[in-house]
Formats: C-alpha cells, sequence, structure tokens
C-alpha cells in the first residue's frame, strides 16, 4: 500500500496528476474509441480481468469486437495497475497468451 501511496503522491505533488489522467478523457472522447464499435478486430486479442478493475469488461462484450480472443483470464486479485499490483500474476498470463499465439497459425 505504500508503494501505491507513493506513486499517487509523486503525481499529486509534482502537479502532473491532471496530464497523467488527460489521456483518458482524450481516449474516450476520441474518433477512434467510436470507429471501433461494430468493426470487430481480428487479430489475436487476450484480456486479463481483475477483479477490482475500474470498469470489467465481461468476456461476451470482449467477443463481439474481438471475435479472435483466444484468452480471457479472470484474475483473482488485482485491479486498475495489474503490472504494479500484481506483476507475476500478469506476466504469466502475457506468457501464456504468447505461447497460444505461437501455437496456431491459422490467423488471417
Amino acid at each position: 500500500m505504500d508503494d501505491l501511496l507513493t506513486n499517487v503522491m509523486i503525481y499529486w505533488f509534482t502537479g502532473t496528476i491532471t496530464s497523467s489522467m488527460r489521456f483518458y478523457k482524450e481516449y474516450w472522447n476520441s474518433k477512434l474509441v467510436q470507429s471501433l464499435n461494430g468493426n470487430p478486430i481480428e487479430v489475436p486479442v487476450g484480456l486479463a480481468a481483475f477483479p477490482n478493475e475500474i470498469a470489467a469488461v465481461p468476456e461476451d462484450w470482449v467477443k463481439d469486437t474481438f471475435p479472435n480472443c483466444i484468452q480471457y483470464t479472470d484474475m483473482s486479485v488485482g485491479g486498475h495497475f495489474p503490472a504494479f499490483e500484481q506483476p507475476q500474476l500478469l506476466a504469466d498470463d502475457f506468457l501464456k497468451f504468447v505461447q497460444k499465439v505461437e501455437e496456431k497459425d491459422d490467423y488471417p
């Protein structure tokens, strides 16, 4: 918890919290996000769903936009900053995904 608070406080005390949050505002209001609606992404996709994520995405929704979702992992712990909170769990999931991609050879 101390590491998380330290990380947040660095942004807060240096006055950079706003610029770090700007990405989210610009991304969600962008034409890119709007253009993804209804246009399936065909490349292999993997998603690690952490239980304390700010915006959870159910597997059914993922499959609508990413029909080639070859891995959807419901994680047991973690949240919005998985690489910081659960680095080994996330790394293991990445490696599992890469192995699946390398084994499969019939991508479009």
